[in-house]
């Protein structure tokens, strides 16, 4: 006999690119029919992508941090979950988290949490462990989120977010296209240093940068920022390298939708991220293609790399001398990282882990 899909109402700010949003787009392709995914979110790039997946997308205001529309948006997410009936709500930010508390003291629905960033200690952030079943995408979250608000064990799951093995494998790589990016980019004869994420603050570009002007040898390097986000953070970092003596050096691409091919151009993938990663997409996807990994060693960060072995190292947080030398040494063989990435960290692995909390909370 054939089991009911379960409905599962998403709720996240935007669907732009990030790793919550990526995360709900390999869900509903992965889950396939055993659940139907309906996202709720302002819009967003990645809107097409799940569609695609196989998701339905509802458009409501989920981002506005603006507290007199707060009674009127809490309204119109109670009446649309009343309309779809979703047998369970998955909320994966604070302030969808809020509009849902809100919206479901009448209709008491079960409810999720994906705890996706590891943020300062508040009643704001407290929302995050309220739901019925917490899931942490790293050991890191969990030890933070039972340290400060003392959640008991048995409400959290680690589950570690999954990589799409299939894409991002270097033997499925369009040879055309990575060597047009080189020649855009001016990456011909130097060594590609790739940075892939949002341009925020907490990602530590800036510590890239640096790192880049501390190095003799930098001419012979390319550093590659590949990431969307707000002119005004863009133009800082470009008057930055500026400043440095490192602009020849450096190329902003923004989000790509070939990453696989801007990947297969980097000589090591950096993540150096200043506030601690809850996972780290990017270092397992970097991993999964066989490229070396530079990271800084706190955070999610720790789950995936191993120092100096399986191609990667870790570097203290925030420290651009450390990085430099990171750089500047031979890097660490990343010829095996593939192997442990596939068995560990897959968005299949994810979808099976994620729709077992599903199925718990219903019964």
């Amino acid at each position: 006999m054939s089991t009911k899909p379960l409905l599962v109402a998403q709720l996240l700010p935007r669907m732009e690119e990030g790793g919550a949003e990526r995360g709900v787009v390999d869900l509903a392709r992965e889950h396939g029919d055993a659940v139907r995914h309906v996202i709720i979110s302002e819009n967003g790039r990645l809107v097409s992508d799940a569609l695609l997946a196989g998701a339905r997308h509802l458009s409501l205001p989920m981002a506005s941090k603006n507290p007199l529309t707060v009674p009127g948006r809490v309204r119109l997410l109670r009446k649309t979950l009343e309309s779809i009936a979703p047998d369970i709500v998955h909320v994966r930010s604070r302030l969808p988290a809020w509009l849902h508390h809100f919206a479901n003291r009448q209709l008491r629905l079960p409810t999720v949490s994906t705890v996706h960033g590891i943020n300062s200690v508040s009643a704001y952030s407290r929302i995050m462990v309220r739901a019925d079943a917490i899931i942490c995408p790293s050991a890191a979250v969990a030890t933070h989120i039972q340290r400060h608000y003392l959640v008991l064990a048995k409400k959290i799951t680690v589950i570690s977010r999954g990589v799409d093995v299939e894409y991002f494998d270097s033997t499925a790589v369009n040879a055309m296209v990575v060597e047009k990016l080189r020649e855009e980019w001016g990456a011909a004869g130097r060594r590609v240093v790739l940075h892939v994420g949002r341009l925020a603050e907490q990602k530590g570009h800036d510590v890239l940068l640096r790192a880049l002007a501390l190095m003799p040898a930098r001419a012979g390097w390319l550093a590659v920022f590949a990431g969307g986000g707000v002119l005004k953070r863009r133009r800082r970092l470009v008057a930055l390298a500026r400043r440095l003596g490192v602009a020849d050096q450096v190329r902003f691409v923004g989000g790509r939708r070939d990453i696989r091919e801007v990947y297969a151009l980097a000589d090591v993938v950096v993540s150096c991220a200043r506030k601690p990663e809850s996972f780290g997409r990017t270092m397992a996807e970097a991993l999964a293609m066989n490229k070396s990994v530079i990271a800084t060693a706190h955070g999610g960060a720790l789950d995936i790399i191993t120092n100096n072995e399986s191609g990667g190292r870790l570097v203290p947080p925030d420290d651009p001398a450390a990085l430099a030398a990171a750089l500047s040494a031979p890097l660490p063989v990343a010829d095996d990282s593939r192997a442990r990435i596939t068995s560990v960290f897959t968005a299949r692995k994810m979808a099976e882990e994620t729709l077992a909390v599903y199925r718990r909370l219903v019964e």
